[in-house]
C-alpha cells in the first residue's frame, strides 16, 4: 500500500507541476490577450471617432452639393437678368442718340428758320450813309 500511495502521490505531484505549468501558460496567455483587448478596444475607438469625423464631413458634403445647387441655379437666373438689362441698356442708349439726333435736326432747322425769316422781318432799310 505504502507503494501505491507513493506512487499516487508522485502522479499527484506530476499531475500538479503539468497543472501549474498549464496555469503559468493560461495566465500568460490571459495576459497576452489583455494587450490584445486594450489594443482592440482603442483600435475601435479611433475607429468610431473616425467614423463620426466622416458622417460629418458626408453630411456636410451632401449640404454643400444642395447649396451648389442653389447658387447654381441662382447663377443662372442672375445671368438672364444681366442680359435682358444689358438689351435695354442697349435699347435706351439707342433711344437716346435717336433724341439727340432728332434735337440736333430741330435745332439746324430751326436755324435755317430763322435764316431765312429774321432778315424779312427788319423791314427794309432806308440808305445809310456808307452806301
Amino acid at each position: 500500500r505504502l507503494e501505491q500511495a507513493l506512487k499516487a502521490n508522485t502522479q499527484l505531484k506530476n499531475q500538479i507541476r503539468d497543472i501549474k505549468g498549464q496555469f503559468g501558460d493560461a495566465s500568460k496567455n490571459n495576459s497576452r490577450l489583455d494587450r490584445e483587448l486594450q489594443a482592440l478596444t482603442t483600435n475601435n475607438t479611433q475607429l468610431s471617432d473616425e467614423l463620426s469625423k466622416i458622417k460629418k464631413i458626408s453630411a456636410n458634403a451632401i449640404a454643400l452639393d444642395h447649396n451648389n445647387r442653389e447658387l447654381l441655379q441662382k447663377n443662372e437666373l442672375l445671368k438672364i437678368q444681366i442680359e435682358e438689362l444689358t438689351a435695354e441698356n442697349q435699347r435706351l442708349s439707342n433711344k437716346s442718340n435717336k433724341e439727340w439726333f432728332m434735337y440736333g435736326v430741330f435745332a439746324v432747322f430751326m436755324g435755317a428758320l430763322l435764316t431765312v425769316l429774321l432778315p424779312r422781318l427788319k423791314g427794309k432799310r432806308k440808305s445809310s450813309e456808307w452806301a
